[in-house]
């Protein structure tokens, strides 16, 4: 996976230029290429102002990824909590168990990390599909 391959085509897709979009964020003009060859990392406090002035989310810029994002506005910040908190913990065992055996797939973790990905859509965002 390419971190950072959604900034120029985001930029493009809004008719700037690196030239403008450094304007635009108050940066050199090497900044925003080095992100969009990925030649340096981007922080977290750059990623929320380029989804404010190319009206992307950040997976979109970070991941080049055009689904939309899924809709927390009608959850309670404790809800957003636990999924996040739920998500984590196990995208971290899942990491773990992944290094432990050089990266083989097995059926049982996928499977359960699976089972708490549906619990995390179905019971808290209430989302069947």
């Amino acid at each position: 996976m390419v971190i950072n391959n959604g900034i120029k085509e985001a930029r493009e897709k809004k008719m700037m230029t690196q030239n403008d979009l450094a304007k635009r964020m108050g940066v050199d003009v090497n900044v925003i290429k080095d992100w969009e060859e990925n030649n340096t990392m981007i922080s977290l406090k750059d990623v929320r102002r380029l989804t404010k002035y190319l009206d992307a989310t950040s997976d979109q810029l970070l991941l080049g990824c055009t689904k939309p994002p899924i809709d927390l506005s009608g959850l309670t910040e404790d809800q957003i909590e636990e999924i996040f908190s739920l998500f984590i913990t196990n995208l971290k065992k899942l990491n773990r168990h992944h290094r432990k055996i050089n990266m083989k797939t097995n059926r049982s973790t996928v499977r359960d990390f699976g089972s708490k990905v549906y619990y995390i859509r179905v019971r808290l965002l209430g989302i069947s599909q």
